[in-house]
């Protein structure tokens, strides 16, 4: 076993190595609980807590967030009472990253081009300060390539192709 302050999204992967999120990046360790790497997302984006898979490949695909601060005020769409949005509220949308064994970017994508304030069910805005527009909940890889991902605040499951190259 091993004892850590907080962790979650602990899970054993095909490869045999298991992963915890804490302390904002993926720990891995071996089948004797030795913490041996940890992965997080690059370029400036706070990685999610909310899964990470590795790949048969060995690549890591990882959720992560990318922020932006946006004047809310003409959005009433807040704490289920129609209340305006922050002036200077911290926006939030979901990105995908996925990294090869050495960490480099060989794939991204960003959802802020996509996704709209008002594609979110009001129940979750419940912070006029901080905005997650997204909340992806898992990711996967198909065989085909496919990148799958749901996201919890629109009620969707999205496939990208994740062919094209890193934006």
């Amino acid at each position: 076993y091993r004892i850590t302050d907080k962790a979650s999204d602990f899970k054993v992967h095909k490869n045999g190595l298991m992963s915890y999120f804490s302390s904002g990046k993926f720990f891995l360790m071996d089948n004797q609980f030795r913490v041996v790497d940890s992965v997080t997302c690059v370029n400036g984006i706070e990685t999610d807590p909310h899964d990470f898979q590795i790949l048969p490949n060995g690549h890591y695909l990882l959720i992560g967030l990318d922020s932006l601060r946006a004047d809310l005020r003409k959005h009433s769409v807040f704490m289920r009472k129609n209340l305006p949005g922050s002036r200077n509220a911290l926006l939030k949308t979901g990105v995908i990253q996925e990294l090869d064994r050495q960490k480099n970017l060989v794939y991204q994508w960003n959802a802020r081009p996509y996704f709209k304030l008002e594609d979110c069910d009001r129940f979750f805005l419940n912070d006029t300060a901080i905005v997650d527009i997204t909340h992806f909940n898992s990711v996967d890889k198909n065989r085909k390539e496919e990148i799958l991902l749901s996201a919890r605040y629109t009620h969707e499951l999205i496939k990208l192709n994740a062919q094209r190259e890193v934006e």
